[in-house]
């Protein structure tokens, strides 16, 4: 896989997770107009089921990271200091316009909340950063976590990633109020839940698992997406998201897609970290009302996406600018 290849797939990530969390809650589609049911269950909501964007992003980060990783680059320190001051400045510009727009109502809280959700332990300030911690424990710990992978048996490596995931997959459905509520139970859950979708992506590269797929079969693997697609639609469970993320990622990039498309999915691709760290300002905490005001599907999901992508554009400014000014420093 290609960097832009995994820059196109981060776009397809970023607009799936804008479509689940517009249209995941029966509360929030109730604001919709939506004329297609099935089995009393809007259409909207039912097609959520074909986006899981984090599986995505974590294998693309497994994949991205054994590349690096097989390159002689161990040191991913540098890697968590940038995606940090990203997430700082997200966090400086819509908690500011937070306490503006909705003063009083947690933004930004006392001093511990400040620090919880600085550090990513907390995330009460946009709980759809819920990943970050966990992913950064993920970064720092991959170049023990390939090492290991280098030493054992694969399958073996792979067997206990699988316990790991379900194991922590039923004590979430279990135990949810407790786990989301103590932090210190919550992280590690987290962690060894991601763990198996960021193996999986590690293997990926390390078996050559495109090329392969590309040498094995030549006939239409838009047809193979589209089963794939209706097969994850009647499944209810979300246990096979790891699975469904990774036949996608295989299946996707032996496409090729038109020029427009793979053009428009790369810049979105590039906009991705900032539009993850800020879509929710604007859908679920700040600007609620005014974007699912646009009343149609279809609408709301521009409306979000172009204000998500116009500040997208102004926090990846502000951020390449800081860190130039902290390059310099740091010479």
């Amino acid at each position: 896989m290609t960097l832009h290849q995994s820059t196109v797939l981060k776009g397809v990530a970023l607009l799936f997770m804008l479509y689940l969390h517009l249209f995941m809650s029966l509360e929030n589609v109730a604001l919709c107009h939506t004329c297609i049911e099935v089995d009393g269950i809007p259409l909207i909501i039912l097609l959520t089921r074909l986006t899981n964007p984090v599986p995505f992003y974590i294998m693309l980060s497994g994949y991205g990271l054994y590349v690096s990783y097989s390159n002689g680059r161990q040191n991913n320190i540098k890697r968590v200091y940038k995606l940090y001051i990203h997430y700082w400045i997200t966090i400086a510009v819509f908690v500011t316009l937070g306490c503006w727009v909705v003063g009083g109502s947690g933004y930004p809280g006392n001093l511990g909340i400040l620090l919880g959700n600085l550090s990513g332990i907390s995330h009460s300030y946009n709980n759809e950063t819920w990943f970050l911690f966990p992913y950064v424990l993920l970064v720092l710990s991959s170049t023990f976590i390939f090492r290991l992978f280098d030493r054992m048996n694969p399958v073996i490596l792979l067997f206990f990633s699988v316990v790991l995931y379900l194991t922590t997959a039923l004590i979430r459905h279990f135990y949810l109020d407790y786990v989301i509520t103590h932090m210190w139970i919550y992280h590690p859950i987290r962690f060894f839940n991601l763990l198996f979708p960021f193996i999986i992506g590690m293997m990926i590269c390390k078996y050559g698992l495109i090329l392969k797929i590309r040498t094995i079969y030549k006939g239409k693997f838009f047809f193979l997406i589209l089963v794939i697609c209706l097969l994850r639609l009647c499944i209810s469970t979300g246990i096979f998201n790891p699975l469904y993320a990774g036949i996608f990622i295989l299946l996707f990039v032996q496409l090729r897609l038109p020029g427009w498309l793979d053009n428009f999915l790369f810049c979105v691709g590039k906009r991705s970290t900032s539009m993850w760290l800020i879509h929710s300002y604007f859908c679920f905490y700040l600007f609620h009302d005014f974007i699912y005001g646009a009343y149609y599907p279809i609408l709301i999901y521009a409306l979000l996406f172009i204000c998500s992508y116009i500040s997208a554009m102004v926090i990846d400014s502000i951020n390449v600018r800081i860190n130039k000014v902290l390059a310099s420093v740091n010479r």
